[in-house]
């Protein structure tokens, strides 16, 4: 029997704008492969913030109070007591978070009216959070899949709002869901393109680009699509064409260092040249001072 896969080639792009009301929202009814997630999971979205005017649900499930549940959450700081730093922040939850401090979560800061790509993974072993692909924050929180079936919420999936109480004020472009972990490479790697439906894993895929109507479709393969009316609170919530640019993958600490390195390597090899009239040889870097020929020794130049 034949194998057959759905494909949705949207000829545009667009995304939705969401424009800070409670009322907008894009709910997902939770299916089975939903309510299912336990230890292993993660959620992605891409988004370009205007303002946090308080809490501003990305993607959820959780209730109005977040007591239960998971998801990605805008927040403008000081809203902690004890804050050194203000500024929007994104966080990524699970369980018990009170946004006054404590309970599992991690956060890292952003900046408004700039598109990011922010992904949240929790593995049964601890919290991470990541923005353009790089790690942010972590949390060491150990759970069983018997106490994470006590911390799930139930009701929909929401984009966008809680219900009601909470909404975000900005661009949300794209938004998956997985039921497994995902690495800091594998994220990276998709930050800029959608995943192929029926990827092991991919549990929902919402990318906007259908153009028109009130259901969103899930290109994930599992049918997870999800619905939203176009003038709840008497303000419309509408798709517009993304003008999201290429996003670019923030660089660890560690290629940065190594960035550096190359440079100062650089650096020295055109002032030899240019003070000796003639390209440097390994020769010449073994006899140069202990930083140049470490360097190059640490970047495989004098192998």
């Amino acid at each position: 029997m034949p194998v057959f896969k759905e494909i949705f080639p949207f000829a545009q792009t667009s995304c939705m704008d969401f424009l800070g009301n409670s009322s907008q929202i894009v709910s997902i009814k939770p299916t089975g492969s939903i309510t299912g997630i336990r230890c292993h999971f993660a959620l992605e979205a891409i988004i370009m913030p205007r303002s946090f005017g308080g809490h501003a649900p990305i993607l959820t499930r959780t209730d109005s109070s977040f007591k239960s549940g998971w998801g990605l959450v805008g927040l403008e700081h000081p809203a902690f007591k004890g804050d050194v730093e203000e500024g929007p922040f994104i966080h990524f939850f699970f369980g018990n978070w009170s946004p006054s401090g404590g309970g599992q979560e991690v956060h890292t800061k952003i900046e408004y009216d700039q598109w990011i790509h922010v992904a949240g993974v929790y593995n049964g072993n601890e919290l991470r959070i990541y923005v353009n692909g790089s790690f942010k924050d972590q949390l060491d929180y150990i759970s069983s899949d018997e106490e994470m079936e006590g911390l799930q919420a139930k009701g929909d999936v929401a984009i966008g709002a809680i219900l009601g109480k909470y909404a975000f004020d900005g661009y949300i472009d794209e938004c998956r869901l997985w039921d497994v972990e995902r690495s800091e490479d594998q994220i990276k790697g998709a930050i800029n393109k959608p995943i192929d439906n029926n990827t092991p894993g991919l549990l929902g895929q919402w990318t906007f680009n259908e153009g028109a109507g009130e259901v969103i479709v899930d290109s994930s393969g599992h049918r997870n699509h999800a619905l939203f009316e176009r003038y709840a609170g008497g303000v419309e919530l509408r798709r517009v064409q993304s003008r999201r640019p290429w996003l670019q993958p923030d660089k660890s600490a560690r290629e940065k260092m190594i960035d550096a390195n190359f440079l100062k390597l650089q650096k020295w090899r055109k002032a030899f040249e240019s003070s000796s009239g003639r390209p440097a040889t390994k020769a010449d870097i073994m006899l140069a001072d202990p930083e140049i020929k470490n360097l190059a020794l640490r970047m495989g130049e004098l192998f």
